[in-house]
């Protein structure tokens, strides 16, 4: 040590480094890969928004699977990926949850592809802030499009970046492919493809190559006009008024903070710290121009990753402010993505920040990995069991009672009993999530009287009523007195979907409650931890006569 000092070399040469970043990178990879099959391994049943994706695949016709697309919030290529899938006989759970390891793996590769196509040897804080969360493992292995979508942004970022460096015409037609299969899987993907385009035109003008400007923003041009026969299923989607919310920077900031936080809270602060040493990093290679370590392909990459980052979250944003609906932690997914690869492509070309990058990831993994593991064996739902349970207890005349409604969606899936199926309230439709139908309902008067006759009619016949509720609102205790909203939208709440819902489960708990009955209560043990997403119990009510 002392004659590398003597002699006024680094302690650690670059040779070394580079190994130790290289075999850090291959490990995480590796551990990575593990999680991910221990999801596929125990993540079970599908839930309902999985049900719903598999349901909509599996429609008889490819007509039908187009009709469904108005009720679901995704575009066309990952159901056509599940339908072809199925297609195989390949339609079991562990079949499915297979298709989303996949994914992943797919997602992984991608990972490597992008830091490899910017001109960085390892995605490591990519694997670490991105991959390694179990948010990410869960979500992108999930039978829904969020996977998909997030693999094709990946590729069309790395494509972009390629074309910004050298223009080639594969590249153009491989990005071209890349950036519409891009906005067929996630409608938002349209944003981020806006970002990278718009950064990698501003690296192309400041240098007068107007050409490749040019053919930047025909990409962008031809993959969101491609767009376009959706327009009629979005116009179309007018039910979205009942799932709009209010929505305000903080409490987007409050969901964000779940995502980047999903591994343990103080991953919050490692985002935090590489987002600003990724800022700094850029702003000093532009105003240091001169610097003989930094390149000006180096430069270019750090210019474009800073606009990709600063632009897709501004439109992100805007994106969520104009849809209006409540966030899910997985939604923040893409933009994870993005900025952890920018991250990689900003930071992992100095040694020091290499070096940094390998010290957080060996003491993320080292101090997270028991708990990041038990989160991937946690089960997505539990409505199989209570579908099990409900074959074996319940007879046929007896009356099952999905509240609120959208449990039907997966629980059809696996109830082969003979008791009729009901929901609350009411709906013609239990394969997908029909807000059309709850709007409907809303608009009408008295929505839950058929509830109510069937009720009666089979307690009245000596036969039982099972409800299957989320164990989060087991309480079969009202909220609020029992009264009847007027069709919206001329009550109070106008067409707020959430007040709605709360108001038919008093009024058909109310309504219980007034009769002569015995209510028993049934909560489905599990080996396995269960989401809060769908954590289901069964309540069992007999006349008491």
């Amino acid at each position: 040590m002392w004659k590398r000092l003597a002699e006024n070399k680094p302690l650690i040469s670059d040779s070394l480094v580079q190994k130790a970043e290289l075999i850090t990178a291959i490990l995480l990879t590796l551990i990575i890969i593990f999680l991910n099959y221990t999801f596929m391994q125990h993540g079970g049943a599908l839930w309902r928004d999985e049900a719903n994706s598999a349901n909509i695949a599996t429609m008889p016709s490819f007509s039908e699977i187009w009709y469904r697309l108005q009720f679901d919030p995704f575009p066309l290529f990952t159901f056509l990926l599940l339908r072809f899938w199925t297609n195989m006989g390949l339609s079991s759970d562990l079949a499915m949850r297979f298709f989303g390891f996949l994914v992943s793996i797919s997602v992984l590769a991608a990972l490597w592809f992008n830091v490899r196509m910017l001109g960085i040897r390892t995605p490591l804080l990519s694997l670490l802030l991105f991959a390694f969360s179990p948010l990410s493992v869960r979500y992108i292995s999930s039978i829904r499009p969020h996977g998909v979508g997030i693999l094709l942004a990946l590729l069309t970022l790395a494509l972009t970046g390629k074309i910004m460096k050298e223009f080639r015409m594969r590249y153009v037609i491989q990005t071209v492919f890349a950036a519409v299969l891009c906005v067929h899987s996630l409608y938002r993907n349209i944003f981020f493809l806006t970002s990278f385009v718009f950064a990698a035109m501003v690296i192309t003008a400041l240098k007068h190559k107007w050409k490749k400007v040019f053919l930047l923003l025909l990409i962008l041009i031809l993959a969101a006009f491609s767009l376009l026969p959706y327009w009629p299923i979005i116009k179309a989607q007018d039910y979205v008024i009942i799932i709009k919310v209010p929505v305000s920077l903080p409490q987007l900031w409050e969901k964000l903070y779940s995502a980047l936080a999903a591994t343990a809270d103080p991953l919050f602060f490692v985002w935090t710290a590489f987002f600003l040493l990724s800022i700094g990093l850029t702003i000093y290679s532009c105003i240091f121009k001169a610097e003989q370590n930094v390149s000006q392909e180096k430069r270019d990459t750090r210019l474009f990753c800073t606009i990709v980052m600063i632009t897709s979250i501004i439109l992100f944003f805007i994106f969520l402010k104009l849809v209006s609906v409540t966030t899910q932690p997985w939604y923040y997914l893409p933009i994870m993505a993005i900025f952890a690869i920018c991250f990689d492509a900003i930071v992992g070309t100095e040694k020091a920040g290499t070096v940094l990058r390998i010290i957080a990831a060996v003491a993320v993994v080292a101090s997270t990995f028991s708990s990041v593991l038990d989160k991937c064996r946690t089960r997505q739902t539990n409505i199989d069991i209570a579908a099990y349970m409900l074959e074996k207890s319940a007879q046929k005349g007896d009356l099952l009672v999905a509240d609120p409604w959208y449990l039907s969606i997966s629980f059809q899936r696996y109830y082969s009993g003979q008791a009729s199926l009901i929901t609350v309230p009411p709906l013609e439709d239990h394969r997908t999530h029909r807000y059309d139908l709850i709007k409907a309902k809303m608009a009408s008067t008295l929505p839950l009287q058929p509830l109510f006759t069937e009720i009666l009619k089979t307690l009245k016949a000596g036969n039982k009523v099972w409800m299957i509720k989320e164990t989060s609102d087991l309480s079969m205790v009202p909220d609020t007195p029992a009264f009847s909203l007027a069709p919206a939208p001329k009550s109070i709440f106008k067409w707020s979907g959430n007040a709605y819902m709360g108001n038919w489960d008093s009024q058909i708990l109310n309504f219980i409650q007034s009769l002569p009955v015995k209510i028993s209560y049934f909560q489905l043990l599990t080996d396995k931890p269960v989401s809060q997403n769908e954590d289901c119990s069964v309540v069992e009510i007999a006349g008491s006569q």
